[in-house]
């Protein structure tokens, strides 16, 4: 079995839900279902990239081959056992006799090389191997989980620069609505009501650019899944305490 020794430690940084204690001395409230209930966050779309993202697969295949033919080598070292047995039934008759003789016969071989310096070369190179397939596994996972999180977060932008654009929408519309009543009763000049026009329009534009990025980032996440990422994505907490390793730069250097 291999172990990946890379830990993504920050994928867990931040996702954990937020919970709301309520007052017990309050009346309950109705029980209503929201949207971040069903929100998927970078942990859960990790543990699904490691079953479907094909650079991670290919990665884990090629170093349990390695770990297969390291055992196979190792079998070319280990003492070899052969067992045999035989049972022979003899009968001898004549005029005056007969006869019935029964032979049986069991041997078992064990067989050690002291020294078997193809088989032992062997095996070191089929070491070497693992050890060289586990380092590019775990290189590939490092990858792999570096461009889902960067993905994740380009998919996080995408949502707020659309929230941000609807949100200005919004505003400057109240504005031309505004700007609007006043130029009906004389009080404003056509060259405002002009600009928040444009403004509202090129806003409109936007918001439809923005709609297709998160498509595109949605999609993006998707490649590495391996299925349509519709659900929401939860949210970085703000109060998570980063503390700073207390043993030294070369503890975490191999």
């Amino acid at each position: 079995m291999i172990v990946l020794r890379f830990v993504p430690v920050f994928l867990s940084l931040g996702l954990a839900s937020v919970q709301v204690h309520a007052d017990p001395t309050q009346p309950a409230a109705p029980q209503v279902t929201s949207a971040s209930a069903y929100a998927v966050d970078l942990m859960k779309l990790y543990r699904e990239a490691r079953l479907e993202d094909p650079r991670m697969l290919s990665a884990y295949l090629r170093a349990q081959s390695a770990v297969d033919s390291e055992r196979d080598a190792l079998g070319g070292l280990l003492p070899q056992v052969s067992a045999n047995g035989s049972y022979n039934r003899i009968l001898r008759k004549d005029d005056t006799q007969r006869e019935i003789y029964n032979n049986s016969s069991y041997s078992l071989n064990l067989t050690q090389y002291l020294y078997n310096k193809q088989a032992w070369e062997t095996y070191q190179k089929a070491k070497s191997t693992t050890e060289q397939k586990g380092h590019q596994a775990e290189d590939a996972q490092a990858e792999a989980t570096v461009d889902l999180a960067k993905r994740y977060f380009q998919a996080l932008s995408a949502d707020d620069e659309l929230e941000l654009i609807m949100a200005e929408r919004r505003a400057t519309q109240k504005s031309l609505d505004r700007v609007s009543a006043m130029y009906e009763k004389k009080m404003a000049v056509v060259t405002d009501l002009l600009d928040l026009k444009a403004r509202v329009d090129l806003l409109a534009a936007q918001e439809v650019d923005a709609r297709n990025q998160i498509r595109l980032s949605r999609a993006a996440l998707s490649e590495i899944v391996g299925r349509p990422i519709t659900e929401p994505l939860s949210r970085i907490r703000n109060d998570i305490a980063l503390q700073v390793p207390s043993k030294s730069m070369d503890t975490w250097v191999a």
